[in-house]
């Protein structure tokens, strides 16, 4: 078993911002969460810039809006689906920080799609540096508070809603469930890590114009598969 300063260490070289700061054992969790969202979301933007300075605004644009035929999507698609959460995490969840009388309800179905952050990449890195600026402000906040005030927020309970089949032939209902912030920021990261990998592979399939090498090496992997990879060269070693 590697201890956690081996792991840190390892780990550091390849995903410094998103896996050795969360797994850092003096900091609260939500500031660690803000930190692995903050990190995901600046991973995309890396991914943005290299397609327009490689390609100009309107082939950056083009390869934004081809569909790849394996995975059915577009690369502004999964951009724009991951924002979507990661904005309502954001606005709806940590813009209430301290405000411990105001309910959260966080809505991950109410969005819209087809709209320009699919089609412009302009406008989506626009965004994704607003949703993270919000999560850089609350390590901030967070930090300069100390980690009791944090924690206690971290833990605040929010309702969470999420579309689901009824079982029914095509019918589906919002659904309530009760959570927690530090949950729903473990979940925003998890599930934009998720649309990482599918971007990864829309990038493999090189359909779109979307290249591997417009990726960093570490894009769309999950924290536990690396942790898989370290422990098995650790055995190997």
């Amino acid at each position: 078993m590697l201890s956690v300063t081996t792991l840190q260490k390892a780990m550091a070289s390849v995903q410094p911002a998103i896996v050795s700061r969360a797994l850092a054992t003096n900091a609260c969790r939500l500031t660690a969460l803000a930190r692995a969202n903050s990190a995901v979301i600046g991973q995309t933007i890396n991914v943005l810039d290299t397609l327009i300075n490689e390609n100009g605004i309107a082939g950056a644009n083009e390869i934004f809006q081809k569909e790849c035929p394996i995975v059915s999507s577009t690369v502004g698609k999964q951009f724009r689906h991951t924002y979507d959460h990661l904005e309502k995490v954001a606005l709806d969840g940590l813009r209430t920080v301290g405000e411990d009388h105001k309910p959260i309800d966080l809505h991950y179905d109410v969005r819209e799609r087809g709209g320009m952050y699919e089609h412009d990449v302009s406008e989506a890195r626009q965004r994704a540096v607003f949703i993270k600026d919000y999560f850089d402000t609350l390590i901030r906040q967070s930090e300069k508070e100390g980690q009791d005030a944090c924690s206690t927020d971290s833990r605040r309970p929010l309702t969470a809603y999420f579309t689901l089949p009824t079982g029914n032939e095509n019918v589906a209902e919002e659904i309530p469930l009760s959570s927690t912030l530090e949950r729903e920021l473990g979940f925003t990261c998890h599930h934009a890590i998720h649309h990482c990998a599918l971007i990864k592979a829309i990038a493999k399939a090189e359909k779109t114009g979307l290249l591997p090498k417009h990726l960093p090496p570490d894009f769309g992997q999950a924290p536990t598969t690396f942790v898989s990879v370290v422990e098995d060269d650790h055995r190997a070693a």
